[in-house]
């Protein structure tokens, strides 16, 4: 049976920072290691080590003291879509007017929006 590996409190902090980057929280700059810090509850010297982490992944470009670190994603990467599924309750309920109205206000913001099987409305942001 192979031994378990158990990642660091500084791996476990890069492996969220990355995936926060890749879902596009962040543009442009991550936040600082005080403000991370303050959000994930962990140590200042936990985060500020799993930046260097991403930094070194190339996924994070340092600008020097004081200034952010520029987030630089891989140009093939393509953030994933959304997808937002709103349950009905009875067929009626596609006819109902405020349904209606998000599904128009989504569609003129240039998102796809589908049926599928008359009773669930999937809304592909």
């Amino acid at each position: 049976m192979p031994q378990p590996t158990f990642l660091t409190i500084t791996e476990q902090v890069a492996e969220h920072l990355r995936g926060e980057l890749y879902r596009g929280r962040w543009t442009d700059t991550i936040p600082g290691s005080r403000k991370l810090s303050t959000e994930l509850e962990v140590n200042s010297k936990n985060i500020e080590d799993a930046l260097q982490l991403l930094e070194a992944e190339g996924i994070l470009l340092g600008q020097g003291v004081g200034r952010g670190r520029r987030i630089v994603l891989p140009e093939n990467h393509v953030q994933p879509g959304l997808w937002v599924a709103i349950l009905l309750y009875e067929q009626s309920d596609q006819s109902l007017d405020y349904l209606i109205d998000c599904k128009n206000k989504l569609e003129a913001a240039g998102h796809t929006v589908f049926e599928k099987r008359g009773q669930v409305i999937n809304l592909v942001i």
